[in-house]
């Protein structure tokens, strides 16, 4: 969020905002009757992944089953825990390279912005020199 401010004071404000507001995101998916692609795709968010692992976590340890070798993969309301990890560690360097991109091709400042599509340039990956 800090790209999006010149003032780190807006930007800590609104990154907690943004960062509830995502929290709220998990209401639509946690009814026992959501569909499996409407929980996959919004565990994208981190927030909703993290929060979808530990309600499937709260359900094995209330059965007093636990989270194992043997169970995790195995579906609580129509989530896994694997599946939450995995799409946490998918969503780690999605939200990483977005950040770092918005942080090159926002304008700031100090220091040179980027044209929108610098990624795809040759000089980029080191194959041509400036």
């Amino acid at each position: 969020m800090q790209s999006l401010f010149s003032k780190a004071k807006y930007s800590g404000l609104i990154s907690a905002v943004v960062y509830f507001t995502l929290v709220l995101a998990n209401i639509p998916v946690q009814a026992t009757t959501a569909a499996k692609g409407s929980r996959f795709a919004l565990s994208l968010i981190p927030q909703v992944a993290l929060q979808q692992i530990c309600y499937v976590y709260a359900g094995f340890e209330s059965a007093n089953v636990g989270i194992h070798k043997a169970t995790i993969n195995e579906g609580y309301d129509n989530y896994t825990f694997l599946e939450g990890l995995l799409l946490l560690l998918f969503s780690l360097p999605l939200w990483t390279f977005l950040g770092l991109y918005l942080d090159k091709v926002l304008p700031r400042e100090y220091g040179k912005r980027e044209k929108w599509n610098f990624v795809c340039s040759p000089t980029f990956w080191g194959c041509r020199r400036t």
